[in-house]
């Protein structure tokens, strides 16, 4: 079954914010909205629910609710997806957030949870609805399958949160158990996201929607797309927070677990057991954010491959 001629091809679509401090000194939201509306920044409104602020060779980044989003190519290279998510997030900070020092600061930032002012937004324009919506896409709960994923009204809800959805493919493992590639996602990647998070608070924080430990889509990227039929299905494991885009020292031993789920627990079959063994232990860590938990899961996994 395994397929390690191929490597894995790694994608992400993470989300970032543009920052500013209330009267409090808490850190909250400044929304894409506000860009347009307000500061009459110019954007490509092709598609009016993801309005694009810029886009550049091998990158995008649009509006996605009360986010700023990433679309960049992906890479078998893990370190060459994280540098071009820094390249286009330096691109903007200089063309865009660089003329606003007196609304935002001067950085986007990953966060896994941020705050929102209900008051300030309230009566804000209609086109400002997309802000105010958790659950716009369906999505789907390896562990509550039987769930239909239903939008839920966030205009009175007073955070926003980041994902750092990890796309991967180039095993056919993945098509023939997308589910089983997830389990062994989770036992990785979702563990490796608390154990190396530098604001573990926030991210429990995350958990009560977005961060759930089973949170994914399958994907068809179709036989034409251009890095061939070997690529054309994978897994997006959405649990992840956006934090492991800060830096290297946390993306690196994250993508390093999310390698290993592939080639050793989902293509040499490990996964299967060792899933029925740590699967609770797995959700419980996740769920709390329990970091100590997470290193000690991380090793027990080591262990046994």
């Amino acid at each position: 079954m395994s397929d390690n001629s191929t490597p894995i091809m790694f994608g992400t679509d993470p989300e970032s914010d543009s920052i500013y401090f209330d009267e409090k000194g808490n850190k909250n939201v400044l929304p894409p909205y506000f860009f347009r509306h307000y500061l009459e920044v110019p954007v490509d409104s092709t598609n009016p629910q993801h309005p694009v602020f810029l886009k550049g060779d091998g990158y995008m980044i649009h509006e996605d609710g009360c986010a700023f989003e990433f679309a960049v190519r992906p890479s078998t290279n893990p370190r060459t997806l994280f540098d071009m998510v820094h390249f286009a997030k330096k691109e903007f900070e200089q063309k865009i957030l660089s003329q606003f020092p007196d609304y935002c600061l001067p950085e986007l930032e990953f966060l896994p949870a941020v705050g929102f002012e209900v008051e300030r937004w309230r009566n804000a324009g209609e086109d400002f609805r997309y802000a105010t919506r958790f659950g716009c896409d369906p999505q789907q709960d390896l562990y509550h399958l039987e769930v239909e994923d239903r939008e839920i009204d966030a205009s009175e809800w007073p955070w926003r949160y980041d994902g750092g959805h990890l796309h991967i493919s180039g095993s056919k493992n993945i098509a023939e158990d997308p589910h089983m590639a997830i389990a062994c996602m989770v036992m990785t990647a979702g563990i490796a996201a608390i154990a190396f998070s530098d604001v573990p608070d926030l991210e429990k924080q995350r958990t009560w929607r977005y961060g759930i430990p089973g949170n994914f889509r399958t994907q068809n990227y179709g036989e034409n797309n251009p890095f061939g039929k070997k690529y054309q299905y994978g897994v997006e494991y959405r649990t992840p927070s956006a934090t492991w885009l800060k830096s290297w020292s946390i993306a690196e031993p994250f993508l390093k677990w999310a390698e290993i789920g592939v080639k050793v627990l989902l293509e040499k079959g490990l996964g299967v057991e060792l899933h029925k063994e740590i699967k609770q232990e797995c959700i419980d860590t996740i769920l709390s954010a329990d970091q100590p938990k997470a290193h000690q899961l991380l090793a027990y996994v080591s262990s046994k491959i």
